[in-house]
């Protein structure tokens, strides 16, 4: 396996992986699988937008995670980066593939953005194997948006979580 950035242009399936990942795991998204539009992508390729993937040694996806700034077009938020559409297989689930997308993502901001204090990230509350991850990875959590979600006639929460980068 081997954490690699892809991109709009080099992005090894990543629509039709992550389109699998909306349907398989619905109510933990914000974006539903028909929402995401053929063609997209969630990054710019630049040093403040970017999405890492695990590839397998058949250069096959096995997971991605996206790190933007909070609010681009902010300066009083600059200090804020985003990390966003953590996805990892169910077939590779176990395979630590998480918590290496995310180690490499930390470490690529802490090298290349010194002005990012730290990273956020929202999480449906449900998602405790999500949240366990992010926990021992030093997120904490800092609040609860009640009725984040409604799918399917029913309302999910969303806890949200902060590592601090600088104390």
């Amino acid at each position: 396996m081997r954490i690699v950035e892809i991109t709009l242009e080099n992005n090894y399936g990543y629509q039709d992986f992550f389109v699998d990942g909306l349907k398989k795991h619905s109510e933990f998204f914000k974006i539903s699988p028909h929402e995401q539009r053929q063609g997209s992508f969630p990054t710019k390729a630049t040093p403040y937008s970017f999405t890492l993937a695990a590839l397998d040694k058949n250069e096959n996806l096995m997971g991605v995670v996206s790190f933007q700034l909070l609010m681009e077009d902010r300066k009083k938020l600059a200090h804020k980066g985003e990390l966003f559409r953590m996805y990892v297989s169910s077939e590779n689930k176990g395979k630590n593939i998480g918590t290496l997308l995310i180690e490499h993502l930390i470490a690529r901001v802490k090298a290349q953005l010194p002005d990012i204090e730290q990273i956020n990230l929202n999480v449906a509350t449900r998602n405790e194997t999500a949240k366990k991850l992010y926990t021992n990875l030093g997120f904490e959590h800092f609040g609860t948006e009640r009725n984040a979600i409604k799918f399917e006639g029913k309302y999910i929460d969303d806890d949200y979580m902060v590592l601090h980068l600088k104390s």
